[in-house]
């Protein structure tokens, strides 16, 4: 867990640099040198003050080394190496529509999510989306997945996220995520996605 992470700066820049210097670092190998290189780099091209690359590294070690998992054994994401971790990965998906079916709804993403196996915080998200307000979507959806790995065991996909939750650890702990990020715009939510 990110400590200080209501020190890092507020706002769609610092996110953006941030989620750009995750998607260009190795996390399973860390190179200190690597991280502030990357990290000046993508600074240097936003109007953020240098003064913000250590608070990135900072983020990018705790990313890396904060237990995703204990059981059965811990497991974090600088545990993954690099051939099992896929950054930015473009999906399309098809929302048929007309004669070959009923499109992508709202209501129809939150059946999906109310069908998640209990004690998945995805069923959460249902009463969320039943509460969108899009037309029926026909044709495709495209957009990007900040990452995506296999822990050996398992596929996972990985949403990067620089909220400020508040100004104390606890603010950060899994069960204080959800709730959030479930109230989040939805125009943040999704990002990149294109219609």
């Amino acid at each position: 867990l990110a400590a200080e992470m209501h020190l890092f700066p507020r706002g769609a820049e610092a996110g953006t640099v941030l989620h750009d210097v995750l998607e260009r670092i190795d996390l399973g190998a860390l190179d200190p040198a690597e991280v502030r290189r990357v990290a000046l780099q993508e600074v240097e091209r936003s109007p953020l003050a240098a003064d913000v690359v250590p608070k990135i590294e900072h983020v990018v070690r705790a990313v890396a080394r904060t237990p995703l998992r204990v059981e059965p054994r811990p497991f974090r994401l600088g545990d993954v190496p690099r051939s099992r971790f896929v950054p930015e990965l473009e999906f399309t998906l098809a929302a048929s529509g007309e004669d070959a079916g009923p499109g992508f709804s709202a209501e129809a993403l939150a059946e999906v999510l109310a069908d998640a196996p209990a004690g998945s915080p995805l069923a959460r998200y249902a009463d969320r989306a039943r509460s969108l307000a899009w037309p029926t979507l026909s044709g495709y959806l495209r957009g990007f997945i900040d990452a995506v790995f296999f822990d050996g065991e398992r596929y996972a996909l990985l949403d990067y996220k620089s909220n400020h939750l508040g100004d104390r650890r606890r603010d950060y702990l899994p069960d204080r995520l959800v709730e959030p990020m479930i109230e989040q715009p939805v125009g943040e939510k999704i990002g990149r996605a294109h219609v």
